[in-house]
This record gives structure tokens, sequence and C-alpha cells, in this order.
């Protein structure tokens, strides 16, 4: 038997965040709950109304693949180079945080704003 929802206007509680941090803690514990059972029935766990099925896998170019394809369509056209910038992470392996930061203060170096996400105020 399914159980039924029944769905209420939280919008017209008077303390929206607490609904606000409720729901993300029901959130938290019903994802932990899923990845739960799912562990338990991948596990060997039979529970009644799951079962486990092969999901569907990604094509690849073999080894193999690769020298025939590289052979027919040539080298330049099958592998393709991509030229990327260092990490800033892989930059600070070469040079120094003080070199980093006047990069930034000469404008080489920027920072995205983060995006904006909603806090419950501690009490």
């Amino acid at each position: 038997m399914m159980a039924s929802l029944v769905l209420f206007d939280l919008d017209l509680e008077l303390d929206l965040a607490s609904v606000y941090k409720n729901a993300k803690d029901t959130i938290a514990y019903l994802e932990d709950l899923i990845k739960s059972i799912d562990n338990r029935v991948l596990g060997g766990e039979v529970i009644p109304g799951l079962q486990v099925v092969q999901k569907r896998g990604n094509r690849y170019i073999t080894p193999p693949g690769e020298r025939y394809l590289a052979s027919i369509l040539g080298e330049d056209k099958f592998y393709k180079t991509i030229k990327k910038p260092l990490t800033l992470t892989e930059l600070s392996n070469e040079m120094t945080q003080s070199e980093i930061d006047e990069l930034e203060k000469e404008g080489y170096i920027s920072r995205k704003e983060g995006s904006l996400k909603v806090e419950v105020i501690k009490k």
C-alpha cells in the first residue's frame, strides 16, 4: 500500500526559518535513509519491492580502436590537444603566495563572487 502525502501551505507558517531548517534536516535524513537502503540491497539483502538492476553503461574507444581510428582519420583529426591554464592550486606549487597575491592586486588573478545561499541564524 502506498502512503499518501499531505501537503500544507508552509508559506502561511509564522516561523519560516524553523520550517526551513526542519525541511533541510528532513532532506538530509531521507538522503541518509536512501543511501542506507541502497547499500543494504546492493550488498545482497533482499527487501521486498526492491531489486538490483544494471544501469546502462557508457561506450568507449578501446586501445585497438584508437589505433584503427587514428590510422583512418589521421592522428591530427583523431587526437585533440586541449590547451588549459594551470589551476590556482597548481600555480601555488610554482609561485609563492606573495607572488600570487601581487598578481591578484595587478588584476591578473580575480575572484568570482560566491553564489548566495540561505542560512538559518543560530539563536
